[in-house]
């Protein structure tokens, strides 16, 4: 799990930076993380209404001085278009769930529960009334003097059939959606999604590459470092040609002033 930035987010800070998913995350040196990127992702098919979204914390549990989760989502009639990066302009300006947490008390915050046996943690929102293909914007923050936060964004498809859950383990009789720490998150931290921390369930996160994509058609896998020119490596990432990092095997890296997938993460099922 990589720290995406010091500050306390959209919220506080309005929505100024270019990069929505990643929030022009430092890690990434103000710049366009791979979950920005606007190509083919997977989405997790969704309901509108209570939703459990999952964070897979296990990279970095800090439990102690969470401060607040809190979600955004696109306008009714958002079209998504690959090929078009998302901005501020397609999200409603206030999150549909905005949830403060102290795990000094932890039973005065019912909407979020810490599962510290899985490093995970569970919030519960009611995603407002939509159809088709939307995008929810994500955020885990820390308290100060850190300031630490992390952002993603899931995919999904609302409506046409029940949740999908992305937490299998979750004790929630609800549907999950899972964030993990580094990806567009997607249901389950698989390794094609993006968001930040593992929401779970399906979505682009900053935290690990999960397995949600954004596009209302489930892309067709992405197949291994398909292509080499000269000694460069590529792998196609749901038609994304991105570069074999070559001094890292896992995860998702910057080498020589662009991004690059480990080959592991590369081959991984999604």
């Amino acid at each position: 799990m990589s720290v995406l930035n010091h500050h306390q987010g959209r919220k506080v800070l309005g929505p100024v930076s270019k990069n929505v998913c990643g929030f022009d995350s430092e890690t990434w040196k103000g710049g366009k993380t791979p979950w920005d990127n606007s190509i083919n992702w997977p989405v997790n098919n969704i309901s509108s209404g209570s939703l459990v979204f999952s964070w897979d914390i296990s990279n970095g549990p800090h439990f102690d001085d969470t401060s607040d989760f809190r979600y955004w989502i696109t306008k009714p009639g958002f079209v998504y278009q690959v090929g078009k990066e998302l901005t501020w302009a397609d999200f409603e300006d206030q999150p549909f769930c905005d949830l403060p947490y102290n795990d000094d008390n932890p039973s005065a915050y019912p909407n979020v529960r810490a599962d510290k046996g899985n490093a995970h943690i569970h919030t519960t929102c009611t995603v407002p009334s939509r159809t088709g293909r939307h995008v929810i914007y994500a955020e885990w923050g820390r308290e100060p003097p850190t300031y630490e936060r992390f952002h993603g964004c899931i995919d999904v498809q609302i409506g046409g059939g029940g949740n999908t859950s992305s937490t299998p383990a979750s004790s929630s009789s609800r549907s999950s959606v899972a964030l993990s720490s580094s990806s567009r998150s997607s249901v389950l931290p698989s390794s094609s999604s993006r968001s930040s921390v593992l929401p779970v369930s399906s979505s682009r996160s900053s935290l690990a590459p999960s397995s949600s994509s954004r596009s209302s058609t489930p892309p067709a896998s992405s197949s291994r470092a398909a292509s080499s020119t000269g000694s460069t490596a590529y792998c196609n990432w749901y038609g994304w040609m991105v570069p074999i990092c070559k001094t890292q095997t896992t995860g998702w890296h910057n080498e020589n002033s662009q991004t690059c997938v480990g080959q592991v993460t590369c081959d991984a099922p999604r």
